[in-house]
């Protein structure tokens, strides 16, 4: 059973990726989509690293481990679809999450 949890996991990041990837590769979404999501990422690191230390410790619990898996699931789609949702203009991140020092790179130039 954990190893079917895992691969459904896998393949569903793999598909969502795909996904956002080919929206990006057509212009759907812009490229503002990665630097939203690393921004997200700078601040939000350490949740990562508690996830990941409590994966290690819950490891040989496989359910357990099938319900971080699920969690992680969540967390990095959560992740990409609030930055599809900001590369949109659909929403905004806070003031103090935006950076100044982040130019985008005009590629129609």
């Amino acid at each position: 059973m954990d190893k079917t949890i895992e691969r459904i996991t896998t393949a569903i990041l793999l598909i969502y990726t795909g996904i956002i990837l080919f929206l990006n590769t057509t212009g759907i979404v812009s490229y503002k989509l990665w630097v939203t999501f690393f921004i997200i990422m700078t601040r939000i690191w350490p949740v990562v690293l508690i996830s990941l230390g409590i994966q290690i410790i819950f490891s040989k619990s496989i359910y357990l481990k099938s319900i971080l898996n699920i969690l992680w699931l969540v967390l990095l789609s959560s992740l990409l679809t609030i930055s599809i949702l900001v590369s949109l203009g659909k929403i905004n991140l806070p003031e103090n999450w935006q950076s100044d020092k982040i130019e985008f790179i005009n590629l129609a130039e």
